[in-house]
């Protein structure tokens, strides 16, 4: 937890009115640095997906996605721009566009997340958000602390 001296009323005010003036970048800072570790783990989760370009005859199930999905994944995925709605800032790590194959990026990852009649689930996203919230949180306390030191001296 951050924590800050003072001597005197005026001083108490000025470091107050730079917190105010300053709040928004030092939470954005936060959340982007917090939102970066998620984001490599599930970068690295997507990269050690199993790839599956084999034939199946329908009613079989692949064991994950074809390559040209899993590269699709790879180039649609990131972290969308903060966004602050009803006084709650956020970010969104997720997928945008179109794999080869024309199949929402998107919807390529529920697939793959959650599985299918025709392919087995590999929960990357879960797995990679799961074992990384506590990291991202530390992280964003950190972050938050040494910019409201930086602004406190």
């Amino acid at each position: 937890m951050a924590k800050w001296e003072f001597s005197g009323l005026d001083q108490y005010v000025e470091q107050l009115h730079k917190l105010e003036a300053n709040t928004d970048e030092i939470i954005g800072r936060a959340i982007y640095e917090g939102a970066g570790i998620v984001a490599d783990a599930a970068r690295a989760s997507i990269e050690g997906l199993t790839v599956d370009d084999s034939y199946h005859r329908p009613g079989e199930q692949r064991n994950g996605p074809r390559t040209e999905e899993k590269e699709g994944l790879l180039e649609g995925f990131g972290i969308s721009r903060m966004t602050t709605q009803k006084s709650y800032t956020y970010v969104k790590i997720g997928f945008h566009g179109r794999n080869p194959n024309g199949l929402m990026n998107s919807g390529a990852a529920r697939q793959i997340e959650s599985g299918t009649s025709w392919m087995k689930k590999q929960p990357f996203m879960t797995k990679a958000v799961n074992a990384n919230k506590k990291k991202c949180e530390e992280t964003m306390q950190r972050v938050f602390d040494e910019e409201i030191e930086k602004l406190t001296r």
